[in-house]
């Protein structure tokens, strides 16, 4: 997820508008908040996240306590950016068959982002619980849909879920294919196909059209429907056919030509063309 940059700018509008939020606000509760943005600017984020937390929670009854929860997770975000990058740590490359896709789940952070990234998660579920109507509900869902780990697939499907009406189509098309990989993985295929399917359908670039078909051929294949895996293969290359760049067609091309050689074995001996080793 792209971090947020927390300049001059930001801070002089979030002060103007916490302000604006509740001119009844007490000069003590003003003066924390500035100070709070003060200490995140000049990273000295221990003490930051002492006075949102003072905020958070000596003024839980503010007009703007919602915001504060807001400002304090852009505080955390400040953190993670304030880190170096040559620091973080990195999975071992694996040696995947080409164009194989995984899910990318909250495990990759480094050690050294992670545990800011768990303060968030409890962060977040704390205002999701308390702020059932809450104004930043959604943004903080479409968080915790990035930083839960493999082992909280449970916890991603009911994020995912909750986000699948959102008004925001970028939102909605994360929790729909969140909920597309997860039963992929779990090779429940036919769950998958109808949200790829879905997917295609409110995708508006060509691009991502034929990058969902390509991933429902995957699933026809698995269902031993070879009928279905080339049709599917040929409506990405169909998707494509006027685009200068046509990235999924090659990959659905080499495909096509896999499907062939191994539609016939038994499926315990075909080669792993796209997901999950």
């Amino acid at each position: 997820m792209k971090l947020l940059v927390f300049n001059t700018l930001i801070i002089l509008s979030m002060l103007t508008n916490i302000l604006s939020c509740n001119i009844s606000s007490s000069k003590e509760e003003q003066k924390i908040f500035f100070d709070a943005l003060h200490n995140t600017k000049s990273k000295n984020f221990q003490m930051a996240e002492k006075l949102f937390n003072i905020l958070i929670y000596e003024y839980s009854n503010s007009n703007n306590v919602e915001d504060y929860y807001y400002y304090q997770d852009e505080m955390y975000l400040k953190m993670v950016e304030n880190i170096q990058v040559d620091s973080i740590q990195h999975k071992p490359d694996v040696p995947y068959l080409k164009g194989t896709v995984s899910i990318g789940y909250g495990d990759e952070f480094g050690s050294n982002i992670r545990p800011i990234q768990e303060k968030r998660i409890l962060f977040m579920e704390q205002y999701i619980r308390k702020f059932e109507t809450g104004k930043h509900r959604e943004i903080f869902l479409e968080g915790l849909l990035f930083l839960y780990t493999k082992s909280d697939r449970e916890k991603i499907l009911s994020v995912a879920i909750a986000l699948s009406n959102s008004k925001i189509l970028s939102r909605r098309k994360y929790a729909i294919f969140y909920q597309a990989m997860i039963a992929h993985e779990n090779n429940e295929f036919m769950k998958a196909i109808q949200l790829y399917e879905k997917l295609i359908t409110i995708c508006i670039g060509v691009g991502e059209k034929a990058k969902y078909q390509l991933y429902l051929s995957d699933c026809y294949y698995k269902l031993d429907n070879y009928k279905m895996a080339m049709k599917s293969l040929d409506k990405v290359i169909d998707f494509e056919k006027a685009e200068k760049e046509k990235y999924m067609s090659k990959m659905a091309k080499m495909w096509i030509d896999g499907y062939k050689s191994e539609f016939n074995k038994h499926i315990s001996e075909r080669k792993q063309f796209l997901f999950f080793k």
